[in-house]
């Protein structure tokens, strides 16, 4: 028999969607005890992506469940899966989470007195040491080297499109370089930052900060098209 639906009565704001999801769920006979109010939401999405961060780095993707996430995470598979259609939503969540936060770091520390080509040298480092000391890109490259194509750099990845948009618009309004440019240099220090980050030593020691401080001192410039300047862009910089 179809279960029949109580009328409702109106609500508004993040409460009323709650009782009517509430509401709903109780009706269709459906488990309700973890379904938390719209300004926790947030927060639960961010303690599964912790969650299956620290699953992944331990076991790996492949090894790793959805249910051992839900568990992990205190949750149902059924309120885990309203989230995330599969492990692969979820890493990529990850990585565009991850992508983000070095980004806002950038944005963090900028400071207008600051020389742009400082900052990006500065970023260079950070982002390089960061990866280098990521316990899952570790895994990855240890354990299962094929998702490091598939979830970093191929086309599918998220991490350089979005590390790449972000220093392309801070170049564009911080050094004065016209769109084009600014992708292009863009492009070619985030995909030199990755390449770095993830591949093993060879005459510099990338696990040491200050070799790589020094290695992005040499690179940077030239990436940035310094010394090459538009006569335009020139005069939009004095």
């Amino acid at each position: 028999m179809r279960a029949r639906l109580a009328p409702m009565a109106p609500t508004e704001g993040a409460d009323g969607r709650k009782t009517m999801e509430r509401t709903l769920l109780e009706a269709l006979g459906l488990p309700v005890e973890d379904v938390p109010p719209e300004p926790q939401r947030r927060t639960v999405r961010d303690r599964i992506l912790d969650v299956a961060t620290a699953l992944f780095a331990a076991q790996g993707i492949s090894a790793t469940t959805m249910r051992e996430i839900a568990a992990g995470a205190g949750l149902s598979r059924a309120w885990l899966y309203r989230q995330f259609a599969g492990r692969d939503e979820i890493v990529q969540a990850i990585i565009v989470r991850e992508a983000r936060r070095l980004t806002d770091d950038l944005l963090a520390a900028d400071d207008p007195h600051r020389p742009v080509q400082e900052a990006v040298t500065g970023t260079f480092v950070h982002v390089v040491t960061e990866l280098r000391r990521n316990p899952l890109i570790n895994r990855f490259l240890s354990h299962e080297p094929h998702l490091v194509s598939t979830f970093l750099v191929g086309d599918a990845g998220p991490f350089l499109k979005v590390m790449v948009e972000a220093l392309a618009a801070y170049l564009e309004r911080r050094a004065a370089l016209a769109p084009d440019r600014a992708a292009v240099a863009a492009e070619a220090i985030i995909r030199l930052i990755v390449s770095t980050g993830l591949s093993a030593t060879a005459v510099w020691d990338f696990d040491d900060p200050a070799q790589v401080r020094a290695f992005a001192e040499q690179v940077v410039p030239a990436l940035m098209g310094q010394g090459h300047h538009h006569p335009a862009e020139d005069a939009q910089q004095s």
